[in-house]
């Protein structure tokens, strides 16, 4: 299998070696061909943000890349424009898959592998999403999330062009949207990305950046609804955008935080609008205990038996309800007496 590796990396000097390194272990042994742009976006220059990809630029230098775009002054392309570029070279080596990558998602070799063995046992699909560990606010603390990265190039007449962020149309004018796609298990893989969890400067850049470019394919969403994220000036800080949130109708996401050990065989969150854990993306059929505490882990709130199959959804209503300062809860759930999960989830990220 021939894989093309798409990569956007602007600014990621802080990972780009964890990022790369494993591509260039693998591509002794597997045929890999990557195409990178790196090029201040438009918009940025638009914006008036200063050109910050110096450092970035020379350690890519340092890497055998098979295509490496960059571009200055009057010559900056958009984001949609430089992702095309290099679809255009990727396409003329006709590789078997597209793989979607940017400068701060950082898979390991095995984690690659894990996702090649997942997309030959599941050929039928057009498309393949990835479970990301998305690190915000804190190092220690990531909201799932999960996107569209692998694309078959052998459906459709293969990929055509991307036309807003990842969003993109095959050759034969089908959009991505309604193509037949699966989402990659956390328990095959599941990626640390960066995103949000990077230098003051930065952060603050992609606010500025997402405000502008997120604004509807008519223009008209209002600036709180562009991006999920806000820079409290007052505080120094990164934090939750309350009105992108609730403009949207959607709660501000929970945090999680790996303790001791942590299961990939189901997700857990705590939804505030119901008052209740949810489980989902069961991957197999188990019998737990869930013990539920609080912050400090010296108070048994609730604990239940539950039986969870596989692909079903459930919920758990403690009748216990976090009050404005409750900040956390700490989970454990147990297998045949034996501890496979614990983590807090965290409530209140939010001008804290």
């Amino acid at each position: 299998m021939k894989i093309g590796v798409l990569l956007t990396v602007y600014n990621c000097d802080d990972y780009i070696e964890d990022c790369l390194n494993p591509w260039f272990d693998l591509k002794e042994d597997n045929e890999i061909v990557i195409a990178a742009n790196s090029g201040m976006f438009f918009d940025y220059y638009t914006l008036g943000i200063p050109f910050r990809n110096k450092e970035t630029l020379k350690m890519l230098s340092e890497y055998d890349i098979d295509f490496l775009i960059t571009t200055k002054g009057k010559n900056l392309l958009g984001e949609d424009e430089s992702r095309n570029l290099c679809l255009n070279l990727l396409n003329k080596q006709k590789c078997d898959i597209i793989w979607i990558l940017d400068g701060d998602e950082c898979y390991t070799k095995d984690q690659i592998l894990n996702i090649l063995d997942f997309i030959k046992n599941n050929p039928e699909n057009d498309w393949y999403s990835v479970n990301f560990k998305n690190l915000t606010i804190d190092e220690n603390l990531f909201q799932d999330y999960t996107h569209e990265r692998i694309i078959r190039t052998d459906r459709h007449g293969g990929m055509n062009s991307f036309y807003f962020d990842n969003q993109f149309t095959y050759n034969d004018g089908l959009p991505l949207s309604l193509a037949n796609g699966i989402e990659i298990p956390k328990n095959v893989a599941h990626i640390k990305h960066y995103s949000w969890l990077s230098s003051d400067i930065r952060s603050k850049d992609k606010i500025k950046y997402q405000r502008f470019r997120y604004c509807g394919h008519d223009g008209s969403t209002p600036v709180d609804l562009r991006c999920a994220y806000n820079w409290n000036e007052e505080k120094n800080k990164l934090e939750f955008n309350e009105d992108f949130h609730k403009g949207r109708g959607i709660e501000i996401p929970c945090l999680h935080e790996n303790l001791s050990i942590f299961s990939h065989d189901f997700t857990l969150n705590y939804t505030r609008y119901d008052g209740a854990f949810k489980i989902t993306k069961v991957q197999r059929s188990m019998n737990l205990l869930f013990e539920f505490y609080n912050s400090e882990g010296n108070f048994l709130i609730y604990k239940t038996h539950i039986g969870i199959d596989k692909n079903i959804n459930y919920f758990m209503a403690p009748s216990y309800k976090p009050d404005d300062n409750f900040n956390s809860f700490l989970i454990k759930a147990y297998e045949n007496d034996i501890l496979i999960h614990e983590e807090k989830i965290h409530l209140k990220y939010v001008g804290n």
